[in-house]
This record gives C-alpha cells, structure tokens and sequence, in this order.
C-alpha cells in the first residue's frame, strides 16, 4: 500500500519550499527613497515629504519612481498614516518597497484606488508595519513577506474589491503576519506560507460573500512554525496542494465554518506531514481535496472534525488516517465524508482512529474500507452514525 505522500510539498518528510528570507536584500544600485514623517504631510504623491536619506532633509528627492527602493519607516511614538495615489507615475514598478515601524507608534500604507506595483516587499521588517487596502490593486513579482524577522510584526488587510496579487506570500516569516480578506476582496499569488521559521507565526481569515484567496501552487499552513487559516461566512480558499503542520514542530490549524465557506485542494491535502494539523469543518462549511492524509510521517500527527449538519469533506481520491503517523477523524451532528478508499493505519507505526456518532453523520467511501492495513486502526461507530 501507498500512503501517496504530497507531491510538490515534502521531501523526506520535510517541507523543501524556500522559507528563510531574513536574509532578503533589494538591489544598492537603486534609488532610495524615505517618507518623512516628521516634516510633510500623509499623501504619496507629495514630492515634498521625500528624502534620500532617513530622517534626513527634504531634499526635492522627489515621488518614488520605477526601480526606487522605497522605505516608510516610523521611529516616532506617533501613529503615522500614508494615503497611496499615483497619477504622475501610474505605471512606475518599483524595486521594492519596506513598511517598518520601530518605535511605539504605527506605521500603515493605505490604498483606496490606482496601481502599486513592486517586485519585493516586507511589511514589518524589525519592527511593525501595515498595508490596508480598500481599493485599486496592490502586485509583488516575488515574495511579498509580512512580519519578516523574530521582532517584525506585519499586517495586510484586502477589501471593498481591491485586489492583491504576489509571488510568494510568507505571513509569519520569523515574526507576526496577519492577512484579513473580506468585503469581496480578492488575493491571488503562488505559494503561500503561514508561519514558515521555528518562531514565526501566521493568521490569515478569509470572510464573506465574494472573498477569496487563490494559490496557484501550495498553501503550507504551519511550515517550521505556527500558522491557522480561518474561512468564514461564504469566503473561498483554493490552492493546487495544502499542508498544515509541514515540519517536526509545527502547528498548522484550518477551520471552514459556514454556509458558503470552502477550501478546496486540486491536488492533496496532508494534516499533520511531520508536524501537527488540525482541520474543523462545521457549520456547513465544505472542504475538497483529490488525496488527503491525516498524520502522514513518523512523528506526524493529524486530527479532523467534521461536524454538523451540511459540513462536508470530500475526497475525489483515498483517504488515509494515520499513514506513518497518528491520524484521527471525528465526524458528529450530521457531517459528512466521502472518498474512494479509506485506510486506517495504513504503514507500520502507522495509527488510525475514526468517530462516527450522532444521526446524520456518515463516512462514505465508494472503494473499501480497511482498518488495520500494516499499522493500527480503531473505527467507532455510535448513536446513530453510519460508515459505508
């Protein structure tokens, strides 16, 4: 039998994506270009609140243009706020851009309408930092990191329409990342990675109607650190494979709670590789995955529950519980799972343990179901539930 690890994901039981962007350097042969926060106003477009140096004079440096590296750094215990809209350079791609606040006050790029593009960007390098966007659309060619260093923090917030798109996108590099999608507002980028360094810790909440984040490639939920996904009220995840709990001391958590509320894998979904994964479906929300494995590697341990009445995970492909690792599924008040074949304790030292309970809940598989394949499995079944 074949536990058919994650492919793309995991290379002997650990995550091969590159996560280690401490070291992330722009381009010295660029402009540079620091807001003044001490002596201009809140708009981007002010030529006058630009200066070559940090702290430094208003020198007539003059707006960010094309290949400008660009620093909004804050070392004040003020709150500062800068308002994004560029008419004078609507086509300008800068090198990158870094959002940093190091001292008691905030620093937050806000953008209402118009492009910014760049091909890089930290938010929350060493310190704080914050981009809310409501409006236009906000695009990073590469890696777009928030809370990138142990002491960084970073947030980004997407709604009322606007659109993000980047390359990678690390929330919770070695540090805080928290990325809010909600009011139909729409994020599309490759990779994802939620808590990616021992350290760094990732939040990302995707809500309502309209609301949807894309991964072209994988969204690893917990990679060497902590990361938790939260999909509620009608919000749409979709990625090409999903991981929570990638490496030996992550936590990866996942819930898809509501009417609406989906996450769904065109290819596998492993909870718990060799870290730990938590996934939770309830209140009708649906999950969707071609192969999934609950606690796939030695060392791995990996837990679902599905609950309530039109909460749902469907698997177009097997169903592992306890590959190499610890697997356990809960299924009660009426949730559902399907799949093709369903093992329990598929390799040696592999532990499966399935709850079936409660009128309504079922586990449908449409090819076999076997307990004990060439490890340990336990199937409960009470009060009215049904496995077929």
């Amino acid at each position: 039998m074949d536990s058919k690890k994650t492919t793309g994901l995991t290379r002997g039981g650990k995550i091969v994506l590159g996560l280690a962007l401490t070291t992330t350097t722009f381009s010295a042969q660029a402009a540079e270009k620091y807001w003044s926060y001490t002596d201009c106003g809140t708009d981007w477009w002010d030529y006058n609140c630009w200066s070559a140096t940090f702290g430094g004079p208003l020198d007539g440096t003059a707006q960010p243009v094309a290949g400008d590296n660009v620093y909004l750094y804050n070392a004040s215990d003020v709150d500062y706020s800068v308002y994004y809209w560029n008419t004078a350079y609507p086509s300008a791609v800068l090198n990158s851009l870094t959002i940093n606040a190091t001292g008691a006050g905030t620093m937050t790029l806000s953008q209402t309408k118009d492009n910014l593009d760049t091909l890089g960007e930290i938010v929350g390098d060493t310190g704080s930092g914050a981009v809310d966007q409501t409006g236009g659309t906000h695009s990073v060619t590469n890696s777009l990191v928030l809370g990138n260093t142990a002491s960084g923090s970073g947030s980004f917030t997407v709604s009322n329409t606007a659109t993000l798109s980047s390359g990678t996108l690390y929330v919770g590099n070695s540090g805080a990342g928290t990325l809010n999608i909600d009011g139909s507002g729409m994020v599309t980028n490759v990779d994802s990675v939620l808590g990616a360094i021992a350290g760094g810790v990732g939040n990302a909440t995707v809500s309502g109607s309209g609301s949807s984040w894309t991964n072209t490639g994988d969204l690893v939920v917990g990679a060497s650190g902590t990361g938790v996904l939260n999909v509620a009220s009608g919000g749409v995840v979709t990625d090409a494979a999903g991981v929570l709990g990638a490496n030996t001391g992550s936590t990866g958590t996942a819930t898809v709670s509501g009417s609406g509320s989906s996450l769904a894998s065109s290819g596998n979904l492993t909870v718990g590789a060799s870290g730990t994964g938590y996934l939770n479906i309830d209140g009708g929300g649906a999950v969707s995955n071609a192969h999934a494995n609950l606690g796939l590697y030695s060392g791995g341990a990996g837990t679902a529950t599905v609950s309530g009445s039109g909460s749902s995970w469907a698997s177009s492909d097997n169903l592992t519980v306890g590959a190499s690792g610890a697997g356990y599924l809960v299924i009660e008040v009426g949730g559902a799972v399907s799949n093709a074949y369903g093992y329990l304790g598929l390799n040696a030292g592999g532990t499966g343990t399935a709850t079936v309970s409660g009128p309504g809940s079922s586990w449908a598989s449409s090819g076999n179901l076997t307990v004990g394949v060439s490890g340990t499995g336990y199937l409960n079944i009470d009060g009215g539930g049904a496995v077929s």
